[in-house]
């Protein structure tokens, strides 16, 4: 087993490898950003799924990409965080630790509260324009609507708003890599949070 997994991860670097001169956006596939240097800084920010809710702490999915991409990956989740939270500590975090790249996972809070699709938009647009206006690279991470339909019978689906969100900034996007997780009982801890197999495999999609 520990053989088969050191393979997979060898593998996955080696397709990291040929792709890496470029990242090509969901929203907007003619635009493309330089390789990231194996120093650089990368800024997972989020909210319990980012910082690794019900696994130990290195099992989180930033603790995870660190070890799969080689970069350091640090981790700014806050459990129960709201997207207008995000929106208010963010500039700190970027003065902070100054990244090059930023992973924006929030959104999941907001569904659960029943705050509006057009409210959690501008709050992300804030955060992708402060991102921006440092210098980094953002990158939104696709949250699973809240569905009392899609939580019983186990198959949540992106929010659409990630979608046409990243078209109308023109942001990379990583769409289904939570909700594919969350659609397996192997890989939850709960209905809306992963395992520690769910976070690596998060990390990997990520990745």
């Amino acid at each position: 087993m520990q053989n088969n997994g050191r393979m997979r991860r060898e593998l996955i670097k080696g397709i990291l490898i040929m792709g890496m001169g470029l990242l090509v956006s969901c929203g907007s596939p003619n635009k493309t950003y330089n390789k990231l240097p194996l120093d650089a800084i990368i800024l997972a920010f989020g909210d319990s799924i980012t910082y690794g809710y019900n696994a130990p702490r290195e099992a989180s999915y930033p603790a995870i990409l660190s070890d799969l991409s080689g970069m350091e990956v640090i981790n700014r989740g806050i459990s129960g965080e709201k997207a207008f939270e995000g929106r208010i500590r963010l500039k700190n975090e970027l003065e902070t630790y100054r990244p090059e790249l930023v992973l924006i996972e929030l959104g999941g809070n907001d569904f659960l509260a029943r705050r509006s699709d057009n409210l959690v938009k501008e709050d992300l647009r804030a955060m992708i324009g402060e991102v921006k206006a440092h210098g980094a690279i953002p990158v939104l991470i696709a949250v699973p609507e809240f569905s009392m339909t899609a939580v019983v019978l186990g198959m949540p689906s992106d929010a659409s708003l990630y979608r046409e969100f990243a078209k109308e900034e023109e942001v990379l996007l990583i769409s289904n890599a939570i909700g594919d997780v969350l659609k397996h009982e192997s890989l939850r801890s709960d209905q809306i949070h992963p395992n520690s197999a769910g976070y690596y495999q998060l990390a990997e999609s990520v990745y």
